[in-house]
């Protein structure tokens, strides 16, 4: 019986007659709640929602197209890798060409379109955001794009 909690098994035994068996479980990375809700493992995987466990991972607040499921696999890995982003980054929304991300404490979002060396974007970001917060000018922002691995582009509330 398949069981999709489970990336790979292994049973042997040895010369002495014992048998050893193996369990790989998949690892959730990011979890969709979205029409459906699910988790998915570092290679985009879907994998059902455990009836025992709530996994501490980025959440995804809608329903990313299938083909995209690595892509976001990917950056939530990344997100999850930082302790700073990892409690910064409220949500993702995927929209096929374009990713937003909220942010914790404050009313701007971040958007990118790729997932590409997303550690030197997200270094310029965290970079971008000291010295922000210590100039006193974060919540001037609106939207902070992180397309770029060479600059950041911030779009300000004009109110």
């Amino acid at each position: 019986a398949q069981n999709n909690l489970i990336k790979k098994t292994e049973a042997f035994l040895t010369l002495d007659d014992t048998l050893h068996i193996k369990v790989f479980p998949r690892i959730p990375v990011a979890r969709v709640q979205g029409e459906t809700e699910f988790y998915l493992d570092f290679e985009g995987t879907v994998i059902p929602l455990s009836p025992t466990n709530d996994f501490e991972v980025p959440t995804i607040t809608n329903t990313p197209d299938i083909d995209r499921y690595q892509a976001l696999s990917s950056l939530c890995i990344a997100i999850s890798k930082d302790n700073f982003l990892a409690s910064h980054i409220v949500n993702i929304k995927d929209f096929g060409d374009q990713v937003y991300m909220n942010v914790a404490d404050h009313d701007y979002r971040l958007k990118i379109k790729s997932v590409d060396d997303m550690q030197t974007k997200f270094k310029k970001y965290k970079a971008f955001y000291a010295a922000a917060v210590d100039q006193g000018i974060i919540d001037d922002y609106i939207e902070v794009v992180l397309d770029y691995s060479n600059q950041i582009i911030c779009k300000r509330n004009m109110l």
